[in-house]
């Protein structure tokens, strides 16, 4: 059945239908535009989520609308929490692109998104539609954080994080927009003069090293600008949000040097021999390297090193000396090793009498010139040193010695060099008695035989006196009185001449000499 309008409600429904026309004629994004706060309906229509952020920027996506009247996807964010208020950034129109990505966000905050999908409705705005979608919490990652992890002469070495997580190639394809990495530079101010490094355009890479600055240099300020693409990422004019790091102040190392001591050296074969190291400058402590002859392969060790070499030669000691910053440096020096003092000793006869000369000759072949040759007889007694030339050949030393009482002795040439490399060579010589003369010897015999026989003489005369005048006091004592004088003794021999008393049997008077008669005086 068919209605028709009569009166008021013809004017009514005029007016429903103008007012329904003049909404359906507004812009796609007029309805979210009405005011910069919307109030968000509750109830959540379909999912809304991100697929790659950056500390300045995020890549939203949302399921898409099927709705055959589609106005526009408008993008709502608060950043007070869940429930608003909501401020309105942009919109969509496109029904098939359920994506957007938002820059110029602050690193670090926390965001609270929604979007709101719209619906012209059919004739004159009739059945027109909103629908909300899920509510994203979201917090912004921070800045890239910079580093300084060396610091050599000339170079500083940094390195970074990157916060970021970009659009996966799939979500890039599904929806073509997305936040893409695009490079990294590393920026270095001196003096109110900003350097800036070249691209690096590897997101994986977190580290470079900034190179060819001055060594000693303090107040190097250096930072890192990172920059993402977040709008025709595939297109001619891309466009880019970049962030920038902390910034870390360094300065450069003093220039690391080393010397090896002693600056020249000269050597035996066999002989030892030490090096010193000493580095300056760099980054301490330091770590050190030997190579000894001439190779490329080096031995770690201490400071002070040495070896002892087994061939003459002339080789290349290098000390390599590693800072704490990874600098190297390398110091040589040069060692010329000759072979070890050779010798030949001869005595002009091996047996002599005391007494004869002797002539000794010792030939010397250097090993470091200049050497010194002396010789040594084997009594006590030497010779004055020879100093040698002072280049290589043959340093003779000639001695003539005599030797004072018999004997068998070892001679001694001794040649040192003027690194302390020692030779010694030995003579044998045989010294016997001086020959006597003959008739000095006879006389000499005869007067120690006379010798012998006075004195055995005088001494048998002297004993024999000696047991006579023993026995004759013995015989006396038997005759003497016990008292009184001598012609009192009975039974004594009375001298009849001078009256002394004698022992019996004596012949003569003791006293006188005078003859005793055979029997003895009454």
């Amino acid at each position: 059945m068919r209605t028709l309008f009569r009166g008021p409600a013809l004017v009514t429904a005029l007016a429903t239908l103008v007012v329904a026309a003049a909404l359906a004629g507004l812009p796609a994004q007029g309805r979210a535009a009405v005011g910069t706060s919307v109030a968000v309906h509750p109830s959540a229509d379909f999912s809304l989520g991100y697929d790659g952020i950056s500390p300045a920027a995020i890549s939203l996506n949302w399921t898409a609308s099927t709705a055959g009247d589609f106005e526009n996807y408008s993008v709502f964010y608060s950043t007070k929490g869940a429930t608003g208020p909501w401020t309105f950034y942009t919109a969509v129109t496109d029904e098939g692109t359920p994506a957007v990505v938002v820059a110029g966000l602050t690193p670090g905050a926390k965001y609270w998104w929604n979007v709101t999908a719209y619906t012209s409705g059919i004739l004159l705005g009739i059945g027109a539609t909103t629908t909300y979608s899920t509510i994203l919490d979201q917090a912004q990652p921070t800045l890239a954080h910079l580093i300084a992890t060396k610091e050599t002469s000339d170079a500083v070495t940094v390195n970074w994080t990157n916060n970021a997580t970009y659009t996966s190639s799939a979500a890039y394809a599904t929806y073509g927009v997305g936040i893409l990495f695009g490079s990294y530079v590393v920026a270095v101010e001196s003096g109110g003069t900003t350097e800036y490094q070249s691209a690096i355009t590897d997101e994986a890479t977190n580290t470079t090293t900034v190179e060819s600055l001055s060594p000693g240099t303090n107040g190097y300020s250096f930072y890192l600008e990172t920059s993402d693409c977040v709008a025709a990422c595939s297109g001619s004019s891309p466009q880019y949000s970049t962030t920038q790091s902390n910034v870390v102040v360094a300065g450069t190392a003093v220039g690391l040097t080393a010397a090896v001591s002693p600056l020249a050296v000269t050597t035996d074969v066999g002989l030892p021999v030490a090096f010193a190291c000493t580095p300056a400058g760099g980054t301490p402590p330091y770590a050190f390297g030997w190579n000894f002859t001439s190779g490329s392969t080096y031995a770690a060790g201490p400071g002070t090193s040495g070896t002892t070499y087994t061939a003459a030669g002339t080789y290349t000691v290098t000390c390599k000396v590693t800072a704490t910053s990874g600098s190297t440096v390398t110091a040589p020096v040069t060692v010329t090793v000759n072979p070890v003092p050779k010798l030949t000793a001869s005595a002009s006869a091996g047996n002599v009498t005391a007494g004869t000369s002797v002539t000794f000759r010792c030939a010397a072949t250097p090993g470091s010139p200049p050497v010194t040759v002396r010789w040594s007889f084997g009594d006590g007694s030497s010779a004055p040193a020879v100093v040698g030339a002072d280049s290589p050949g043959t340093a003779w030393s000639n001695a003539t010695w005599s030797y004072a009482s018999s004997g068998t002795y070892v001679a001694q040439c001794t040649v040192v060099d003027t690194v302390g490399g020692r030779a010694v060579a030995s003579v044998v010589v045989h010294v016997q008695p001086k020959p006597g003369t003959p008739w000095l010897s006879a006389w000499l015999i005869l007067l120690g035989a006379l010798a012998a026989g006075i004195v055995v003489a005088v001494v048998a005369g002297v004993t024999r006196r000696r047991d006579e005048d023993a026995r004759r006091s013995s015989a006396m004592s038997r005759w003497l009185p016990p008292t009184g004088p001598a012609a009192a003794v009975h039974g004594a021999k009375v001298c009849p001449k001078c009256g002394a008393s004698n022992v019996p049997l004596r012949r003569t008077c003791q006293a006188c000499g005078t003859p005793l008669p055979r029997t003895p005086s009454p």
